[in-house]
C-alpha cells in the first residue's frame, strides 16, 4: 500500500505535473495514466494513518 502511494505520487509529481504545466498532457498517452493515478487520493483519505504509523513505523501491534 505504501509502495503504491510512493510510485503513483512520484509519477504524478515528476511526469504528469510537468506535462500539465507545459500544456502537453492533454491528448497524450500520459493523460490516461494521470486520470487513473489521480485516484490515489481516495485510498489516502480512507487509510487509517494512526494504525499504519503505529504498526509499520513504530512496530507495535
Amino acid at each position: 500500500m505504501l509502495f503504491m502511494f510512493l510510485y503513483k505520487g512520484l509519477w504524478l509529481c515528476f511526469v504528469a505535473y510537468p506535462l500539465w504545466r507545459n500544456g502537453t498532457l492533454k491528448g497524450s498517452e500520459a493523460e490516461n495514466w494521470a486520470q487513473i493515478f489521480i485516484l490515489i487520493i481516495i485510498p489516502i483519505i480512507f487509510t487509517p494513518w494512526k494504525y499504519v504509523f503505529k504498526t509499520y513505523v513504530l512496530g507495535k501491534n
